[in-house]
Formats: C-alpha cells, sequence, structure tokens
C-alpha cells in the first residue's frame, strides 16, 4: 500500500486593494497636515533673514551718520531721465560689509559703458527679501546690454506729505507732474536734502525709515531725476496708499494691463508692501526692526512716516 505524504502549503498575505487604499489615503492626510508647518517654518526663516536685511540697512544708516552727522538723502537727483545720479542703497553701500562695491561711482549712474554698468547687474543678497521669489525680478528694468538691472526689496520713507502747519494748505512736498507725481519732504528720506537726528522730532523710535517694497522697477543703482515738470525718485516712496495694497485695486499708472476700475498710483506713490503674511517690515530711525500689519490704519501709518508731525505715538500699541 503506497501512503501519500500531506503537504502543507503556506498561505501568502499580501496588502488588498482597499487595505493599499487606505494607507495612501492616511499618508495623505499627515503630508496634508505636515506641509503647512513646514511652509511656516520656511516662511519664518525667510522672514528672519528679511528682517536682518534690514538691521543691516539700519546699521549702515546710523554708520553713515556717524561719519557724516548726517543721513544720505534718498537720492542726488539728475537733471533728466539720461543723468539719473546715485540714490539710497548706493550711498549706503561704503557702509555695508561690500567692500568690492565701494568702486561704483555716484555722480551718474547713466554711465552705461563704465563700472556702473557691471555692478549694477550684481545681485546684492543684503538688498533682496528671500520671500521675493525669482517671478519678483521679471519687473527688474533692462540695462542697455539687455540685462536686467539687479532691484532691491527696500526702499527709503519718503515721508506721507503732510500740510504744513499754518501753511494755508500747503504740503511737504515737491508739486510734480506726469507719471511720477509729486515726492515729499516730511520722511526721513528726502531727495536732494539730508535729514538729521535732529530733524526726527518727532522720535527715532517711533519714525519708519526704510520699508519693504514689491514693486521693484529700477535698478538699485538709480537715484532719481527732476528736470522741473517730471521728478522720479527710485529709491525711496511716498507714504499715501495703504501697506499691501492690492494691485487690482491701486495701480501703477503706466503699466498697461491696469484694470479699468483700478486707482491709477504715481511711480512715487508705489505702496509698501511685502511677500510676507499680512504685513510688511520697516527698519525704523533708530535702527530697530518691527513688523507692521497690513490692518494699520492710514492715520497712524501716515504718522509712523513724518519726521515732524507732532504726533505722540508709542510703538507698543500697534506693533
Amino acid at each position: 500500500m503506497v501512503t501519500r505524504k500531506k503537504t502543507c502549503l503556506r498561505k501568502r498575505h499580501g496588502f488588498t486593494l482597499v487595505e493599499l487604499l487606505v494607507v495612501i489615503a492616511i499618508i495623505g492626510v499627515l503630508v496634508a497636515m505636515l506641509l503647512p508647518a513646514v511652509q511656516s517654518a520656511r516662511e519664518a526663516a525667510r522672514r528672519l533673514q528679511c528682517s536682518n536685511n534690514l538691521k543691516q540697512w539700519g546699521l549702515a544708516m546710523h554708520n553713515y551718520h556717524t561719519a557724516r552727522n548726517t543721513f544720505p538723502p534718498a537720492a542726488f537727483l539728475g537733471s533728466d531721465n539720461t543723468n539719473r545720479r546715485a540714490g539710497l542703497p548706493v550711498l549706503l553701500l561704503p557702509y555695508f560689509e561690500h567692500g568690492i562695491l565701494d568702486e561704483i561711482h555716484v555722480d551718474n549712474l547713466h554711465d552705461v559703458g563704465g563700472v556702473n554698468a557691471d555692478l549694477g547687474l550684481m545681485v546684492v543678497k543684503v538688498m533682496i527679501c528671500p520671500s521675493d521669489d525669482e517671478a519678483a525680478t521679471d519687473d527688474w528694468e533692462l540695462a542697455p546690454n539687455g540685462e536686467h538691472w539687479a532691484g532691491t526689496s527696500y526702499n527709503g520713507v519718503m515721508g506721507p506729505g503732510l500740510a504744513v502747519p499754518g501753511g494755508g494748505g500747503a504740503r511737504r512736498c515737491v508739486t510734480r507732474g506726469g507719471h511720477c507725481g509729486n515726492y515729499n519732504t516730511d520722511g526721513v528720506f528726502t531727495a536732494d536734502k539730508p535729514n538729521s537726528m535732529s530733524d526726527i522730532t518727532d522720535g527715532t523710535a517711533s519714525t519708519l525709515a526704510i520699508g519693504e517694497r514689491t514693486h521693484h522697477l529700477r535698478g538699485w543703482v538709480k537715484g532719481g531725476y527732476d528736470n522741473g515738470s517730471v521728478a522720479c525718485i527710485f529709491c525711496a516712496k511716498n507714504i499715501k496708499y495703504p501697506l499691501n495694497s492690492d494691485s487690482s485695486e491701486y495701480c501703477y499708472t503706466a503699466d498697461a494691463n491696469c484694470p479699468s476700475t483700478a486707482v491709477r498710483i504715481p511711480f512715487n506713490d508705489l505702496y509698501f508692501g511685502s511677500r510676507h503674511p499680512d504685513g510688511a517690515q520697516f527698519c525704523f530711525a533708530d535702527g530697530s526692526v518691527h513688523f507692521l500689519s497690513e490692518e494699520i490704519g492710514m492715520p497712524v501709518y501716515q504718522a509712523l512716516g513724518s519726521i515732524d508731525g507732532g504726533e505722540t505715538i508709542d510703538p507698543g500699541d500697534y506693533l
């Protein structure tokens, strides 16, 4: 009699389709939960680096004041659009830790064949907020060789142009027309006129000096010009419109893509703002850096922008 040996076969176990879908769903939920936290951490790091950049601007500003007993002007103004001379970033260059850029010529920055043409193409890290992505460079001005002049995320504050006390309605500004509009004279940085610490009677801890902007448009080497009818300041701006204004509501007057319903803004009035959520960072006249909420009221915002408006504002009330 032949006895057959029974063979035991092990049953192999694997994931069923349902189990696989459940695992994928769990992983998707975890990623969805973690992604905002990762993005938030990255933005916090970028904002910290941006704050450090502005602190370097503040230090450079004060080193300049120590050396010359004044802050630099917003720009030395050229006579026309072919003679734009030097502006705030260039004047502060020797006081940043970027010795290679000290050789820039400040007299006439439209010298396209000289050293300025080469240096003006250089992206200087301390001048760029890390939250400004590559797309932010798209509006940088083209240099004569077809490359883009490098821009800056930071501009000086020329003030709100408040009324002159007893001035019969006159405002602290130089009146001009064209696409650039007026430029104000009651901020820390004024075109063709340097201010000193003693001019800031509202207190340096309560006065805005340098802020973030997302409308770059002109290279950091450019200063400005005033031909008597049109005056354009490239490296400082007035405070006239809300922080982080919506470009669909407030649009640069020379922008061909402006919505028909938008308020058209002159070049010198292009608003301060950032790509950080909910506001922008400013360096105050005392060198400190603070984040201003985009919800700040215009009266307070403009009061902070003037050097001698006589307002009594406690920074702790809005920061």
